[in-house]
């Protein structure tokens, strides 16, 4: 830049090195950093670090132009001026032939810029203390609402893992009832078993007991054919006698009438007639003892059988009655089983609307963070454009 009074080439005051977060405004940088959510804490801190180091840059650069306009003082030398540069002078100037009057105005507008110029960055040295200091209070607004969310977290973080242990418990307690469930199916299976064998056993023991009756029926009739055959061998064993009484007469009479041929021959006929009678009498009452012994065979076994049959019987009835009470019991655990079931269902409904609320206020952090990033990247650029314009006015 040179002086329009004789030419030389002022120096420019030495720019202020800023620091690079001042460009923090640049989208890929923000993004970079909101895509870091495991550095939230440092990412905090090198913001609130950045802020300072610009505070303090901003102060060194006020008092550096403090110090500048304070030690800022034209030499006075002789300078002619060109034609270009007398053209370009005000009318009071080109007519005044006095050269300290061009010096000391020039020295006054200078000083009158550099005076605005500070006026306007202390101003905006302000306003950003004001718009820091707001942040501040903003950040430590975010940071208290921040960690009342870190225990509302924590606390819903152990309320899920409770949440996990009874869901946990709840998948036990289902695999728990299926498998008791399936027990049950074998001991309904079982139970249909043992009736169908019960039912069997019923007709067999119908069937018996008919068998029983008609067998009765038969032993009834046997015996009484016995008794009758019996009263018959009676009667022919009677007969047997009185015509054995009348064969011992008819002897006698045989003898006392030995003369008697004819009569003789005639008893004789008799005595083997009744003989033969004899002989069939017994050979049928040889059958009939044979008959009978063959019946109370048959009667011992059909009361053999019927007794194992009623044994069966009892330890089937025994059985059923293990099963039926083995059932009650299976059907109190269940219903236990289906109230635990439903106080779990009845928890987990409570814990998925807890898990909903910790849904929500997830959410209702990631839009904290959000506008928390969006008022950083306002900040960025404002410093940004701050930072460009204080350079504008010291080129």
């Amino acid at each position: 830049m040179k002086c329009f009074r004789c030419g030389t080439n002022l120096k420019r005051p030495p720019k202020a090195n800023l620091p690079k977060a001042a460009s923090m405004s640049s989208k890929s940088y923000c993004n970079t950093y909101m895509k870091d959510v495991s550095t939230k804490s440092s990412i905090e801190s090198q913001y609130i670090r950045n802020l300072q180091y610009q505070i303090y840059y901003l102060e060194m650069e006020s008092r550096y132009l403090r110090k500048l306009l304070a030690n800022h003082k034209i030499p006075e030398r002789s300078c002619k001026l060109g034609d270009d540069c007398a053209q370009d002078l005000p009318q009071c100037v080109r007519t005044n032939p006095d050269k300290k009057y061009i010096c000391e105005h020039d020295d006054n507008d200078m000083l009158k810029k550099l005076h605005n110029m500070r006026m306007d960055t202390d101003i905006e040295i302000h306003h950003l203390k004001q718009k820091l200091a707001e942040k501040d209070e903003k950040l430590e607004d975010m940071e208290r609402k921040l960690d009342e969310m870190k225990t509302t977290a924590s606390k819903h973080f152990h309320n899920l893992k409770s949440i996990e242990d009874n869901y946990k418990c709840s998948q036990t307690l289902i695999e728990n009832l299926v498998s008791e469930k399936h027990e049950q199916d074998m001991m309904k299976s079982e139970l249909y078993d043992a009736n169908e064998r019960l039912q069997h056993v019923e007709t067999n023991r119908k069937l018996l007991s008919e068998n029983n009756e008609r067998l009765r029926i038969e032993n009834s009739n046997y015996i009484r054919e016995i008794s009758d055959l019996k009263n018959r061998l009676d009667i022919c064993w009677s007969e047997v006698d009185t015509k054995n009484q009348k064969l011992q007469q008819c002897l006698s009479d045989l003898q006392e009438m030995s003369n008697f041929k004819s009569e003789k021959e005639l008893y004789a006929r008799r005595v083997s007639e009744c003989m033969e009678q004899v002989t069939k009498l017994q050979s049928q009452n040889n059958e009939m003892e044979s008959i009978l012994k063959i019946a109370n065979a048959r009667n011992v076994d059909m009361e053999t059988i019927n007794r194992s049959m009623l044994k069966e019987k009892e330890k089937l009835n025994e059985d059923k009655r293990l099963l039926l009470s083995r059932m009650a019991d299976e059907e109190k655990k269940i219903e236990r089983l289906k109230e635990a079931n439903y106080e779990l269902h009845r928890n987990q409904s409570n814990l998925d609307k807890k898990l909903k609320n910790v849904e929500e206020l997830k959410d209702l952090q990631n839009t904290l963070h959000k506008q928390k990033w969006e008022e950083f990247g306002l900040l960025a650029n404002s410093m940004h454009s701050l930072s460009q314009t204080m350079s504008a006015h010291i080129e």
